[in-house]
Order: C-alpha cells, then structure tokens, then sequence
C-alpha cells in the first residue's frame, strides 16, 4: 500500500502553514501581553507619582501649620515688644515735652 507523494507533500504543506499560522499569533499574543505589561507598569508608576506627590503635599501642610503654631508666640512677644516700645516711646515724649516746658 503506497501513498502518492502530492498528497504527503499537500499534507506537510498545510502543516506548515497551520504552524506558520501558529507562530504568528503566538507572537502576537506575546506583543500585545507585553505592551498590556508595559501600560500596567507605566499606570502603577503615575499613581505611585501622585501617591508621593499627595503625602508630600499633606506633610508640606502639616509642617506649615506646625510652623504657623511655632510662629503664634513669637508674635505675641513681637506684639508685647511694640507695646512696651510705644510706651517708652510715649513716656520720654512726654518727659521731654514737660523739660521743655520748664
């Protein structure tokens, strides 16, 4: 029993191409998992960006604010200086007006 060569070379014919077939959509695949792979990547990284960026932000803030309570008492002894300036200011007017006077 033999089989006509046209036929076996028909058959390996179609296996080729069913293989070539398969190789070509495996690459595909491969291509589009890593640019898949790629976006992932590229999303986790903006959002890890703007996480930093945010906790950044927020301790900026709370250094201010604590900046802004460290400043409280140094204005009020700022404010306390001016009054007791004033006063001295006021109180050797008034003396030297009344010296003039004199």
């Amino acid at each position: 029993y033999s089989v006509p060569w046209k036929l076996i070379v028909k058959a390996l014919g179609n296996l080729c191409f069913f293989l070539l077939v398969t190789v070509a959509v495996l690459a595909v695949k491969i291509f589009q998992y890593s640019q898949h792979k790629q976006e992932i990547h590229e999303t986790l990284n903006h959002h890890l960006n703007c996480s930093n960026m945010q906790n950044d932000i927020n301790l900026k803030e709370e250094m201010l604010r604590n900046k802004s309570i460290d400043c409280s008492p140094d204005e009020e002894l700022l404010e306390s200086l001016n009054r007791e300036q004033n006063r001295w200011y006021n109180e050797t007017n008034t003396l030297l007006d009344s010296s003039q006077h004199t």
